[in-house]
């Protein structure tokens, strides 16, 4: 059967290396050479921009096109029908004439592949689609292609050594829908939220299990912690051709990136695409389905601020630490020979000094046992400096970095103490903040535990007296 078309539409596009525009307009052209529909129809006003069919297998089409020449010169220009290709983010491209076109490009008859158009003025070229007897149901997408093929090239460009002429083509969309079982689906495989500069970025993996194209738009609504940030109610999420899973990203229309904070984005996405033709046997869209992604926005130039102000400050107080160690090794001192029941606290009260400070002073570590010691050095006006090297400034500061980080690895929640000679219950529970019975219950003791020389206890950091 062969059918004279009465509805015909060009989608028009132009191509560099295989982008294209996603607007249709009534003609295009690049460099002097055009493409335009010649059989518009005057009620559909699509028709001057867009080749679309609804056929049955085993159809045959005839149309024309016009290809233009708007310089002032003679150029002599190439016709192809090519495939269409899915670009990223659901854009459309075109394959050119050296690449398989098993498809519609394969379907289309050119009356003529080559042609001299003169100075302003167009050249009406004739085509025919023959569609299979057994072809998939659903869209087949492609376009036919012009581009000037004795002229200079429109842009060179060179790169590692070898030079690049760059040519435009100019391209009409054809979209082609044989009918028969016409299924619509899809479904949403992935979703994600985050920032990108001042802007926030949606991003949904969708996958087109339909034969023919879906047109994605989304009601889309961002909350934070305070209620509604923003929404937009009809954004467009993009087209997916059928049976192409794309990674449709989204830069948000309205407003900036907040600064900082949790925020949740719901969207509900909806296939909006309908049928242009009015005639047309496609079903309805699936049921819209709403999924939901949460980010934590950091503003990280600030947070890069804030760091080195907390540097800043970290510095200055393992300076003033190292000026204080400095000062220790200046410390006038006296020797305090220990005497049995001594204890560091017991020793800072009689001289009314921190007990932490002494513990500094004679670098006694936790658990501050003076277990082994026979002298402490006690600061006295009247004696006189130890002969000890002054401490440099670099060490103590990693150091202290370095034993901050192990204890952040290796951190316990409990602190260790041992009983010494004339350690009472009272002595014990002045020291830790504690009373007996919790200090037992802690480390799983009998509740008829005494203090012994040597015993070990567990005492919990957060609650030990400082």
């Amino acid at each position: 059967m062969t059918v004279k078309t009465k509805f015909f539409s060009g989608g028009l596009l132009g191509i560099i290396l295989l982008t294209s525009l996603s607007t249709p307009v009534v003609a295009l052209e690049a460099g002097g050479a055009g493409i335009a529909p010649a059989n518009p129809r005057p009620d559909e006003p699509l028709s001057s921009s867009w080749f679309i069919y609804e056929v049955n297998p085993g159809d045959v089409l005839e149309d024309d096109v016009w290809v233009l020449n708007t310089s002032d010169k003679p150029l002599k220009i190439s016709i192809d029908a090519v495939d269409a290709m899915s670009l990223g983010g659901g854009g459309f491209g075109l394959l050119d004439r050296f690449q398989p076109n098993p498809n519609l490009g394969d379907w289309v008859t050119l009356e003529a592949r080559e042609l001299e158009v003169a100075p302003k003025s167009k050249t009406k070229v004739h085509f025919k689609i023959t569609v299979p007897a057994d072809p998939e149901v659903g869209d087949h997408i492609g376009g036919l292609v012009v581009m000037k093929m004795d002229s200079a090239p429109d842009a060179v460009s060179k790169s590692g050594g070898a030079t690049v002429n760059i040519r435009t083509r100019v391209g009409a969309r054809i979209y082609l829908t044989v009918l028969g079982d016409i299924h619509r689906g899809w479904k949403i495989l992935g979703k994600s939220f985050f920032g990108r500069g001042d802007k926030m970025v949606l991003r949904f993996k969708v996958a087109n299990s339909g034969n023919v194209r879906a047109r994605f738009q989304g009601d889309v609504r961002i909350y934070g912690l305070f209620g509604l940030y923003d929404k937009w109610p009809d954004l467009d999420v993009g087209e997916i051709w059928p049976g192409k899973t794309n990674l449709q990203e989204i830069v948000w229309p309205g407003k900036p990136r907040p600064i900082f904070g949790p925020y949740l984005m719901i969207a509900t996405i909806k296939d909006t695409y309908t049928p242009i033709l009015e005639t047309s046997t496609i079903p309805p869209a699936p049921k819209p389905v709403t999924v939901w992604a949460i980010t934590f926005f950091i503003p990280y130039l600030q947070s890069l601020i804030l760091l080195f102000l907390v540097f800043i400050v970290w510095f200055i107080i393992q300076l003033r630490r190292w000026r204080r160690m400095v000062r220790l090794a200046r410390t006038e001192v006296v020797a305090y020979k220990l005497k049995k029941g001594d204890h560091l606290m017991d020793i800072a009260a009689k001289y009314d000094i921190n007990w932490k400070f002494l513990a500094q002073l004679n670098d006694i570590k936790p658990p501050y046992s003076l277990h082994g010691l026979t002298t402490v050095y006690v600061p006295d006006a009247r004696g006189a400096r130890r002969n000890i090297p002054l401490p440099r400034f670099w060490g103590p500061l990693f150091a202290s970095l370095t034993r901050w980080l192990k204890w952040f690895k290796t951190a316990k929640p409990y602190q260790v103490i041992v009983v010494e000679k004339g350690d009472t219950k009272k002595v014990i529970e002045n020291f830790t903040g504690l009373t007996w019975a919790e200090i037992l219950r802690y480390n799983k003791f009998p509740a008829t535990t005494k203090p012994k020389i040597g015993l070990e206890m567990k005492i919990p950091a957060k609650r030990r007296r400082r």
